[in-house]
């Protein structure tokens, strides 16, 4: 199955903890013959336009395609929103908390 085509956008986030972009110059799948467990399988590469190749199996990071890209004010409207939200739930639970004070030194 090809996820990637030329032209799409993708998003890499590497096993060293960095993050890059680019875009799929090149996919490229490989027929690898397991006699082991008996079965062929692909295995897709895609190049970008910087002249990298990357693995699609895991072993260069994690890499996915971009459906769609926003900007920086619907980030921020996005992390607004949620951060709203959030904060309304927080409040309706502390607000239902009933603390109930207890005087130990009293003797009864």
């Amino acid at each position: 199955m090809e996820m990637f085509k030329k032209g799409d956008k993708f998003i890499h986030f590497t096993k060293y903890g960095g993050v890059n972009k680019g875009e799929v110059a090149e996919i490229h799948g490989v027929t690898n013959w397991d006699t082991t467990n008996l079965c062929t399988y692909v295995i897709y590469r895609i190049f970008t336009n910087n002249g990298f190749s990357l693995n699609l199996d895991g072993t260069d990071g994690r890499i996915y395609k971009i459906e769609s890209e926003m900007t920086p004010k619907g980030a921020g409207q996005i992390k607004e929103t949620y951060r709203r939200l959030v904060d309304s739930k927080v409040r309706e639970t502390l607000s239902s908390i009933t603390i109930h004070n207890t005087n130990e030194d009293k003797k009864t």
